[in-house]
């Protein structure tokens, strides 16, 4: 749809992601007025940012956020979006709220029900919803007899350099409850019809690495979690003869003997974050979400908070 409303957008928090977000937003055609940063110690770090971009909108980096905006992005800690969340809501801001949404299902419940009573727009952002290769893979494997299974592996090391500054985990949460909510978004693409349940945890290399069993229904996977890995990995193998290796965007897929890349257009296309934007300020034109919205923010802090319970739970066995 075409966009015809302007709007004066926060950023909240100036960590890597919150720097990601601002420079995307920053070099788009979106109808944005003004940016605004909130950040309490990455100023000089997201000046930096600024200064190497070739902005198409106003941007001022602030300390603390003394106005009301109408649109805002939470991208902070993510055992401070709760808080964050509900303070915006009252002030009537349209809301995407960074994954993890929040740590817990009541929160995520409560949030939902502010937002529904000052209409305002919440929406997760979970940005692989929005990635063209996962839905080219998703097409490729629709077809395929016998799909009953997959092991997904994703590993990252402790430090790597991503959209161009070094990336490290949140290491104030543990790995279900920073990348579950990624599992679930990308499970979500590739099996819209199944509900997973965590159902164990197998532990290793003193809780570095982590194997959750899920199922749903006739289909049942493995999800292989590691910190403080070799390298970066993201693959997932399906019981079929098809697999995605997307370690390296937009990858590379196997479906049965041949291989091809899963986007072959992924240079020429916006990417998923940039998609995700877009989407949130249509929602926001439109005064509304689709219901698979509230699904995907529901179910995506259920499956972490689950998985995040199974792995506080047990004792790290070497392995």
């Amino acid at each position: 749809m075409r966009l015809t409303m302007r709007h004066d957008v926060a950023i909240i928090g100036g960590g890597r992601w919150g720097r990601v977000i601002l420079s995307v937003l920053a070099t788009s055609d979106l109808p944005v007025d003004c940016i605004t940063l909130v950040t309490t110690h990455n100023a000089a770090l997201a000046q930096n940012v600024v200064s190497r971009l070739a902005t198409l909108h106003p941007i001022r980096i602030v300390s603390e956020l003394s106005d009301s905006p109408s649109v805002a992005i939470i991208a902070n800690a993510a055992r401070s979006h709760g808080e964050t969340a509900r303070n915006l809501i009252v002030r009537g801001a349209h809301l995407l709220i960074e994954k993890p949404v929040v740590l817990t299902l009541p929160e995520a419940q409560q949030l939902l029900s502010l937002a529904r009573a000052a209409r305002t727009i919440l929406l997760p952002g979970l940005s692989y919803r929005f990635c063209s290769y996962l839905h080219n893979f998703a097409r490729r494997i629709a077809a395929l007899h016998e799909l009953s299974g997959f092991e997904l592996h994703w590993s990252d090391p402790a430090g790597e350099i991503r959209y161009g500054e070094r990336k490290t985990y949140d290491a104030s949460i543990n790995v279900a409850d920073d990348v579950m909510p990624h599992i679930w978004a990308i499970l979500s693409v590739l099996f819209p019809q199944a509900v997973f349940s965590v159902k164990s945890c197998r532990m290793a290399r003193r809780g570095k690495s982590a194997t959750f069993t899920l199922s749903a229904g006739g289909m049942k996977g493995s999800v292989t979690l590691e910190r403080d890995s070799d390298r970066r990995r993201r693959m997932i193998q399906l019981s079929a003869p098809a697999s995605l290796d997307f370690s390296v965007e937009p990858g590379t897929m196997m479906i049965g003997a041949e291989s091809m890349t899963a986007d072959a257009e992924w240079a020429n296309r916006p990417g998923p974050l940039a998609r995700e934007l877009r989407y949130f300020l249509e929602c926001v034109e439109q005064g509304k979400t689709a219901e698979d919205d509230e699904t995907a923010l529901l179910e995506s802090v259920r499956l972490a908070e689950s998985a995040s319970a199974v792995f506080s739970s047990r004792v790290p066995v070497e392995g």
